[in-house]
């Protein structure tokens, strides 16, 4: 029942079907396939690997190539899964595996079959209908000939084409259309992409570009666990991203994304008063109060460095006439060598 063939770089025993017999390497699948059915000519038994191929390239480039199954008893169908599912995302391996399996066959048949011959090139080519390069990206990078002809189209450099666009994963026509039509520079672009701009979000790298945020602060943020989609959409919030201080601030304080939020939803959105709630330790609640009473930041440092709460500094003030020490005299008072009690005392008198 067993017949002696030359197999592709897959183990013969680990692919037998169990109980049957059946050889589900690549190779063994198909040669078997060619002699059951009579499948005779280069040109045909070429179709026969070029199917295997195709149907493997689909499977490796989709989300769920890990999880791949057949209820068919198939060599051939089963060879394609095992196959697909052993070089999941790795376009390059595949055709190393085909081109194998090609060898193998052509050893055992004693035939010239071409890669070419397998992948359509020599048809495409006959046909006219294609470029060469458009040709060369279908074949190269696993791309339909339609996108293939739309991208060059929209992109005439090749270089651009394979080192900005496809290295980071960007394949789609409108895709690559709504990055070239940012007119960014390619530098530009592939800093923002590697900063962890999502490639399907090129908006983003205006609205970063825009606003002064460089890759490297995109990058920085990251290490915190603030992503570009964070950013955005804690910009939008009014959060200070913009002021230089505040990447800075947050770092050194330790300030999660989660405190981020909670300063967001509370409308703590200035600079400064999120610093005073970061170096001063007090709460949201708090800075309110104090807020409410018309004061800020180093103002609130001043008074909480005579002991002075927002409930006792509202007791002193009157409709329409607001009476505070400023902080520049609590300021100049304690450095000119007054203590706290005494600046506190000053104060409760000025305020009765």
């Amino acid at each position: 029942m067993y017949k002696t063939i030359i197999i592709s770089t897959f183990t013969a025993a680990s692919l037998l079907l169990s109980g049957c017999g059946k050889d589900t390497t690549p190779s063994g699948s198909i040669l078997n396939k060619v002699e059951e059915n009579k499948i005779v000519g280069e040109k045909n038994i070429a179709n026969v690997i070029g199917t295997f191929y195709k149907e493997g390239l689909k499977n490796i480039s989709s989300d769920n190539c890990p999880t791949l199954t057949t209820n068919s008893d198939d060599a051939v169908e089963i060879s394609i899964v095992e196959t697909s599912k052993k070089y999941c995302g790795n376009v390059e391996g595949f055709k190393k595996e085909i081109q194998n399996t090609i060898f193998a066959i052509n050893k055992e048949k004693g035939m010239a079959i071409s890669f070419d011959m397998v992948n359509g090139r020599e048809d495409f080519e006959k046909d006219g209908s294609f470029s060469k390069d458009e040709i060369d990206m279908y074949v190269k990078y696993n791309i339909p000939l339609e996108d293939a002809k739309q991208i060059k189209r929209t992109e005439r450099d090749t270089d651009t084409i394979e080192n900005v666009y496809f290295k980071h994963g960007i394949k789609s026509p409108s895709l690559i259309k709504e990055w070239k039509n940012l007119y960014m520079k390619n530098s530009y672009m592939i800093a923002y992409l590697e900063a962890g701009v999502p490639k399907d979000k090129p908006a983003y790298a205006v609205i970063f570009a825009k606003s002064g945020m460089s890759p490297d602060e995109i990058k920085e943020w990251g290490k915190i666990g603030v992503t570009p989609d964070d950013i955005i959409s804690l910009g939008e919030k009014r959060l200070p991203f913009r002021n230089s201080n505040f990447l800075k601030l947050v770092k050194d304080n330790k300030i999660t994304k989660q405190d981020l939020e909670k300063y967001a939803d509370a409308k703590i959105i200035n600079y400064y008063d999120i610093e005073t709630l970061i170096t001063d330790k007090i709460s949201i609640a708090e800075l309110k109060k104090w807020k409410n009473l018309g004061i800020y930041s180093d103002n609130i440092k001043a008074y909480k460095q005579i002991g002075v709460t927002p409930e006792e500094l509202e007791k002193y003030y009157k409709i329409g006439e607001k009476k505070y020490i400023p902080q520049l005299f609590i300021k100049d008072a304690l450095n000119a060598g007054a203590t706290k009690e005494e600046v506190k005392e000053f104060y409760s008198k000025r305020n009765k």
